[in-house]
């Protein structure tokens, strides 16, 4: 599996800071410590459950059948604590609305699920920005749903 890392670094017990990656590692922001205080930076990478690769994803009713046939969101903190919540959003009508949220648990990882289904209760037919959502940053990606 190729994780995707957000680049959300956040000094444990400090505000997090969205900073560029460089190489591929997150880099942390400078903050003001104790002399003795060597906090851990808390970084965050996201995963497909299936191991898929690709921030723009198709789901297809005849190739899913139902929501728990759809991959989920897999959201690792490292480290593990403090434990964060995750919020997984779509964008309708120029506002941002909940599909999932979860805590991270005790390995730092939350599950989150995508919700293929329209207010009628049928395949939603269309192709939607999705955020990844945590102490105010996010990452992007789109999803399409075909019925």
């Amino acid at each position: 599996m190729n994780r995707r890392i957000w680049s959300l670094v956040a000094a444990v017990g400090l505000t997090a800071t969205l900073v560029p990656a460089v190489g591929g590692v997150a880099q942390a922001a400078p903050a003001p410590l104790a002399p003795d205080a060597q906090p851990r930076a808390q970084v965050f990478f996201w995963d497909w459950e299936d191991g898929v690769d690709s921030r723009k994803r198709t789901f297809r009713e005849s190739d899913y059948g139902s929501a728990e046939n759809i991959p989920r969101l897999i959201v690792t903190a490292e480290p593990a604590r403090p434990s964060q919540y995750i919020k997984l959003q779509y964008k309708q009508n120029g506002k941002w609305r909940r599909e999932d949220a979860d805590t991270t648990d005790g390995n730092g990882e939350a599950f989150l699920a995508l919700n293929p289904y329209c207010n009628d209760n049928t395949w939603c037919d269309g192709t939607y920005k999705y955020r990844l959502l945590v102490n105010g940053k996010y990452t992007l990606f789109t999803i399409t749903y075909i019925d």
